[in-house]
């Protein structure tokens, strides 16, 4: 028999927080280019670092990348098996509502997280104007549905975005389904047939997704049509979870991708994830935003 009881449904994922804690020092020059890389930081003592100055010094950098590109910044930045969570997702969507027409960028280093959350990212993302998603090395599951809701999406050269279809713990849904109709529902141990039933309950209804998706990642079909074949590809559960779309992947599936990311995006990921591992060391019992299992899953878990 299988021991799948209390798996989480989960789907995508996503963490408002970037950037690292380095030991500080003035910069040779100040940057020309915009690269933070380059510019000085904001100073904090040597002595022992803690985390109220490490995230005081995340939301400077923030701070310093609004300032020089004159956008509204949200940074979705997870290290390890962090996810998107509802009270995440809702500090995103206060940051969406408050661009009042400034552009968006959404840099993009996640796994997954809940499905509730990263739709709700993506609605609020999808209704809004001058959105740029930034992918600098992955954003999979619920990153990719972020990710999608925006105009363009930047990719570093060896990025990847990846399905969203629903997943239960390890499993897409659709593999309950398909093991109840091979099987037959006596032959399943009562956690799978509960499985199975859950996994037709949280089908993805292709014509929400695909409202969610921008148009411009969208194959126009008629006089002002545009196709849902993406949605369907991405949520049917044919593709493996962990299955990399690849830049010239993304570009035969029609999504509009970018090849190009610019280095003060880099520098936001990398130094973010710097810090998140030193907040794991100096305060290991600190529970990090959004963690939760990886994959774009159902919103609770099966009792």
């Amino acid at each position: 028999g299988d021991n799948l009881g209390a798996v989480p449904a989960q789907v995508a994922g996503a963490s408002l927080l970037a950037g690292s804690f380095l030991s500080l020092r003035t910069r040779r020059k100040q940057a020309s280019d915009g690269d933070i890389r380059e510019s000085p930081m904001p100073a904090i003592a040597e002595a022992e670092p803690n985390a109220d100055a490490i995230e005081r010094q995340w939301q400077s950098m923030q701070a310093d990348y609004e300032r020089r590109h004159g956008c509204k910044l949200i940074c979705i930045v997870h290290e390890g098996n962090e996810g998107l969570d509802e009270e995440q997702a809702t500090d995103i969507v206060k940051t969406v509502m408050s661009a009042k027409g400034k552009p968006i960028d959404v840099v993009l280093h996640t796994f997954g997280g809940f499905l509730m959350a990263s739709e709700r990212v993506a609605e609020a993302l999808a209704a809004s104007r001058r959105t740029t998603a930034f992918v600098p090395y992955y954003a999979m599951s619920g990153g990719t549905e972020i990710a999608l809701a925006t105009e363009r999406i930047m990719m570093g050269r060896h990025a990847h975005l990846g399905p969203t279809d629903v997943q239960f713990g390890m499993f897409a849904a659709r593999d309950f389904e398909e093991l109840e109709q091979e099987k037959g529902v006596k032959d399943l141990t009562d956690t799978s047939a509960l499985l199975a039933i859950r996994a037709r309950r949280v089908k993805r209804d292709i014509e929400k997704v695909c409202g969610r998706i921008n148009r411009s990642h969208k194959k126009r079909i008629g006089w002002g049509r545009r196709s849902c074949d993406l949605a369907a590809k991405l949520t049917d559960g044919a593709m493996d979870h962990s299955h990399r779309i690849t830049l010239s992947e993304a570009r035969a599936l029609a999504i509009n991708v970018v090849p190009k990311m610019p280095d003060d995006v880099y520098a936001l990921v990398d130094r973010r994830r710097e810090q998140l591992k030193l907040l794991r060391k100096i305060a290991p019992s600190i529970r990090i935003l959004g963690a939760a299992p990886h994959g774009h899953s159902a919103p609770a878990a099966i009792p």
